[in-house]
């Protein structure tokens, strides 16, 4: 009886153990094959890959038919935006984790955004026009030495009176607030506060 049990047992852990399933990360399992570089925004079959660098994985096929400027995933981003993938090719929507591209089971490559590439944030171009457009009490521009600068609420501050920055008011002021401050250590320090950028043509 007891050597029965023992059999009984030795047998059901022996069958629970090979058919109990396997848990596995949703990640890639298999080691990257390295970056790939996107340049500009890009779209494959109606899916969105925004510029930035990509890590990829390749499982049950080699990562040099993956990779490189010849490789699937080149070829991929090369296509329009909604054509098809090449046969066998199949984009796995469903997939979970980094968007998976396959070829049949076992086969294929996950793709994993690890570093966009940020948008510039464009700068403010402060041109001569801007300037003269900006010409009175209520917003006063000026140019000094190749900067620009908003004087409104300097306006009332100045020591010397409001009519000298009002003269100032969208146009080139340097050459009157150069010899008004000629010696003067540093004017233009006061003047930082209200700089908005350089001059831009």
């Amino acid at each position: 009886m007891k050597r029965s049990l023992i059999l009984v047992l030795s047998i059901f852990f022996a069958l629970t153990s090979t058919t109990a399933p396997l848990v596995s990360a949703a990640g890639p399992q298999t080691p990257s094959c390295g970056n790939y570089k996107v340049t500009k925004n890009e779209v494959i079959v109606g899916v969105e890959f925004p510029k930035g660098s990509y890590q990829i994985n390749a499982f049950g096929i080699s990562c040099t038919k993956v990779m490189g400027s010849k490789g699937l995933f080149a070829q991929f981003l090369k296509l329009k935006d909604k054509d098809p993938l090449p046969k066998p090719w199949r984009y796995l929507a469903d997939a979970i984790g980094a968007p998976k591209f396959s070829s049949g089971p076992g086969v294929g490559f996950r793709v994993q955004l690890i570093i966009p590439t940020p948008t510039p944030t464009p700068t403010a171009q402060y041109t001569m026009a801007k300037v003269r457009a900006n010409n009175t009490s209520a917003s006063c521009w000026t140019v000094i030495n190749g900067n620009v600068y908003n004087l409104t609420l300097w306006i009332d501050a100045h020591p010397g009176g409001p009519s000298i920055i009002r003269g100032l008011c969208g146009v080139d002021g340097t050459s009157n607030f150069n010899s008004q401050h000629q010696n003067q250590s540093n004017p233009a320090q006061r003047l930082s506060g209200y700089l908005l950028g350089p001059l831009t043509n």
